[in-house]
């Protein structure tokens, strides 16, 4: 079995950045963390039809930003705050250092 290259991301991490690198994303994941969590009140806060809002929806679920509880969205604290130390430690952040 051969090591991961020590330069080389993690696949996660760009699946999760080009998920994160869209306007429309950003703020359907500021919508639910602010408690607009179904698809049509998300469709009626952000003005967007519900299938252009679902395959978005799909995306951030792909990149396991967003899960699913009943027919409700919810943020996926623990992938962001995992991605997050991994992506430190990838770039030899010290903790110290980010405010």
């Amino acid at each position: 079995m051969e090591d991961r290259d020590p330069n080389q991301p993690h696949s996660r991490w760009t699946q999760i950045y080009k998920a994160l690198a869209d306007e429309k994303r950003l703020r359907i994941l500021r919508a639910i963390q602010q408690g607009v969590d179904t698809l049509p009140a998300l469709s009626a806060d952000i003005g967007m039809p519900k299938t252009t809002l679902h395959h978005h929806l799909t995306l951030l679920r792909s990149a396991r930003l967003v899960t699913m509880e009943g027919s409700r969205y919810r943020f996926d604290q623990y992938t962001w705050s995992v991605c997050r130390e991994e992506l430190e430690q990838y770039l030899g952040i010290e903790s110290d250092d980010v405010s």
